[in-house]
């Protein structure tokens, strides 16, 4: 195998090999499969490319909303505590926290909300020396939109993008990550709750079940940047939750194979659907609601 590029989605992995025979394509294909690859693990570039799989705050909540999940704003972090995290482990925890929150709150179209949760990251972020993220102009944007949902989201959206490439630039991965992870478990923590007071929440736990693939890319990112003292704890916490998605079994696998005879490439697609049972889901709720209430809790 002389080409690897590999990326990860919600719920399924895309291998694209390049002049490759076929005899060594199942013992490569396996070990790409498996995330044990020394050439992928030992590829920056590629290691980076799991940052972009792992769904923002506003796909999280979006696909939160979708499921068919109803607003319950008291499951969000108090908007007082900001000044309360003074470690960059707590602030960039929970400047992920606050965007999984400010992202509820504008995707159920909770505007003077949002923009509460808005000066919330806006205060980690400036904590943090991320420039030029989150500002008071962000909050003037928000408040000239007021109403308008897309142009919210784009605001937010930006705002994050932002935040997260002035610390790759500035190699500050280890920070992004910690961003990211506090996003995801908040992501994770309002989905279970919400399983709670939904009546028709299935759809809430299909979506539960498909976070199986970004925690495997969360902790897979942890594993190559993440060595920053202080991070062990949460590591071991998100490797517990892990274990319980690994007891899920594949209720329908699908593969398909495409081979460009010009460009000599076969891409394979695998896209497998998991199904959570009521003990795996109990699991992972109060894993889950442990996990936040450290995090959030100073």
């Amino acid at each position: 195998m002389k080409k690897l590029f590999l990326s990860f989605s919600l719920s399924s992995a895309v291998i694209v090999i390049s002049s490759c025979d076929s005899e060594s394509l199942t013992n490569d294909l396996h070990e790409v499969v498996d995330s044990t690859s020394t050439e992928v693990r030992d590829t920056s570039s590629n290691v980076r490319k799991i940052f972009y799989a792992i769904p923002s705050p506003i796909e999280l909540a979006q696909l939160i909303q979708g499921a068919g999940a109803s607003y319950n704003k008291n499951l969000l972090n108090d908007i007082d505590n900001p000044s309360k995290y003074t470690s960059t482990h707590s602030k960039a925890l929970n400047l992920g926290v606050y965007g999984s929150d400010l992202s509820y709150t504008s995707i159920f179209n909770q505007t003077q909300e949002s923009i509460l949760y808005l000066r919330c990251a806006t205060k980690l972020s400036s904590g943090l020396g991320i420039a030029g993220a989150f500002t008071e102009n962000t909050v003037d944007r928000m408040q000239a939109n007021y109403g308008n949902q897309d142009s919210l989201l784009t605001i937010i959206s930006d705002s994050y993008y932002a935040a997260d490439e002035y610390l790759k630039d500035n190699q500050r991965e280890n920070t992004s990550i910690l961003v990211i992870a506090g996003g995801w478990i908040e992501g994770l923590y309002i989905a279970t709750q919400l399983v709670k007071s939904t009546t028709n929440n299935s759809g809430i736990i299909t979506r539960i079940a498909e976070m199986k693939g970004s925690l495997e890319n969360l902790v897979f990112l942890f594993e190559s940047f993440g060595k920053e003292e202080g991070v062990t704890d949460l590591v071991t916490n998100l490797k517990a939750i892990k274990s319980v998605y690994d007891e899920m079994e594949p209720i329908d696998a699908e593969t398909e194979v495409t081979t460009d005879s010009q460009k000599k490439i076969t891409t394979i697609r695998g896209t497998s659907t998991y199904s959570l049972t009521p003990e795996q889901l109990a699991k992972i709720t109060l894993l889950a609601e442990k996990l936040r209430t450290k995090i959030i809790k100073v």
